[in-house]
């Protein structure tokens, strides 16, 4: 039997994901598990290659696959159900699935376009899936654990199934079968070195915040030993000629003498890779040891969320950091030479004009390496799409997806004392602010070390300014209160 997963091209997208690309390791780690089964198995990356949905369905006809998978997230959704819809039309015989974070939660929105949902982790459920299929025993879908699908006219949900408690057993993301190759990805992550490739150490986060999705890896913490950690780390380096890394974790720091451990036996082994920390960085779990661990390992940049500037506000998210956290542990990066990525939003709850300046005077004070600006998603699952369901209003239902993302310049709600129009304000604003200042732009270049790097700040600058040029000139006024 052979399978196809599908990572569809979003050709409508407006700023959502224009910039950092990585490669989709759902997919990969799903490939993987059906080729160790004895499947043969092609990992299509249509979005970083940006394949037309007619050159997609060409593929899939040269390539005679039995079944189709598609991943979809919320930026994803209409591509997804639109190429699921063509593919249904033009080969009807072939087993389409759908999963991923959108798929998780709202399984229904998805199952008219094809023959099952995946619901949550699916390493396992489309090996099943796959083996249901080749047998023509259509009957055994009720025994697997986390589908929905058809049965006649009806629809069967079987329930989630539990995380997957030992990821050691997973094997390594398929990079083998990626098509178009590793090689594509350098650029669009934002890469020091080339090529890249990236890992995820551990899986959920047991924090509470009430913007994040959860949908497909849970709440609790389970993470890889760091003896696996280090032999995929070598293996990418031996076969793909790895040369950066970037770790993807919700919360790389979560187990602070596992984190410790990881980097102490990239020391040792010397294996003189640069690395990223995209995410999984929480302020209240690290320590001045594990930093400077992090620098000796070849970490050269980390990512961390503040996401506001006002303490009251932060209290409102369910985060659990306070400012002065914040400001110590950029401290100690900054002393590492580390560069820091930190991550803001506007819209959240309880924010209002003075608490979104507020943000920007921080974040400016602050002065990360790189700030993300973001007008705050409420993604279906969350609490906070339940509060602006029952208390706010929605410009736009985030369960239909949205084709504008974080960074497309349109808010998405309005609740209490936040308005969908102050919040794209004070987004423009923070950009304009934090980006447009001599000081800032000059330290972007001056710590450019390749010219991957240097082409990425200009392609920033020369994406950042046309799309500000208009507030910039013509921008409205807010009255700020005083007290």
């Amino acid at each position: 039997m052979k399978i196809i997963l599908i990572n569809p091209f979003l050709y409508y997208i407006k700023g959502a994901f224009g910039g950092t690309l990585h490669p989709p390791m759902g997919l990969l780690y799903l490939a993987a598990s059906l080729e160790k089964a004895g499947f043969e198995t092609r990992v299509l990356d249509a979005e970083i290659g940006r394949i037309p949905q007619e050159e997609v369905l060409r593929y899939i006809s040269g390539f005679k696959p039995e079944m189709v998978g598609i991943t979809s997230n919320i930026a994803s959704k209409r591509a997804a159900v639109e190429l699921a819809q063509d593919i249904k039309k033009d080969f009807p015989s072939m087993k389409l699935i759908i999963g991923g974070p959108m798929p998780s939660i709202r399984p229904e929105a998805y199952l008219p376009y094809c023959d099952a949902v995946v619901l949550g982790e699916g390493e396992d459920i489309v090996v099943e899936l796959a083996e249901v299929y080749s047998k023509g025993t259509s009957q055994r879908l009720r025994e697997i654990k986390g589908i929905c699908f058809w049965e006649g006219d009806k629809v069967v949900n079987t329930g989630r199934r539990g995380f997957i408690q030992d990821l050691d057993r997973l094997p390594f993301p398929a990079y083998h079968l990626l098509i178009p190759g590793l090689g594509q990805y350098s650029r669009r992550a934002r890469t020091r070195k080339t090529p890249m490739a990236s890992i995820f150490t551990s899986r959920g986060c047991p924090y509470g915040c009430v913007f994040c999705d959860k949908a497909v890896h849970g709440f609790k913490f389970r993470s890889r030993s760091p003896e696996n950690v280090l032999s995929e780390i070598e293996w990418l380096i031996n076969k793909f000629g790895v040369k950066e890394i970037h770790i993807g974790d919700d919360l790389f720091s979560m187990d602070l003498p596992r984190a410790k451990k990881i980097l102490d036996l990239i020391i040792r082994k010397r294996l003189n890779i640069a690395m990223i920390l995209r995410g999984g960085v929480r302020v209240d779990r690290v320590d001045e040891e594990l930093i400077k661990k992090m620098r000796e390992a070849g970490v050269y940049k980390a990512a961390f969320g503040v996401e506001t500037g006002d303490m009251e506000v932060i209290k409102n998210t369910g985060k659990g950091i306070d400012l002065e956290q914040v400001v110590r542990v950029k401290n100690w990066f900054d002393r590492e030479g580390i560069r820091v990525h930190a991550y803001f939003m506007f819209g959240l709850p309880g924010d209002t004009p003075e608490t979104m300046q507020r943000t920007i005077d921080f974040a400016k004070e602050l002065d990360p390496y790189v700030a993300s600006f973001n007008m705050t998603l409420p993604y279906p699952g969350t609490k906070l799409y339940d509060f602006v369901k029952n208390q706010g209003e929605f410009v736009k239902d985030p369960q239909e997806g949205t084709e504008t993302g974080f960074f497309g310049g349109k808010a998405f709600f309005s609740l209490g004392p936040t308005h969908a129009e102050d919040v794209e304000y004070f987004y423009k604003k923070a950009v304009k602010e934090f980006y447009l200042r001599p000081k800032k732009i000059l330290e972007l270049f001056i710590k450019c070390r390749s010219l991957g790097e240097i082409q990425w700040v200009i392609e920033g600058i020369i994406e950042v300014i046309p799309a500000l040029l208009p507030s910039f000139l013509f921008g409205r006024t807010v009255t700020i209160s005083k007290n």
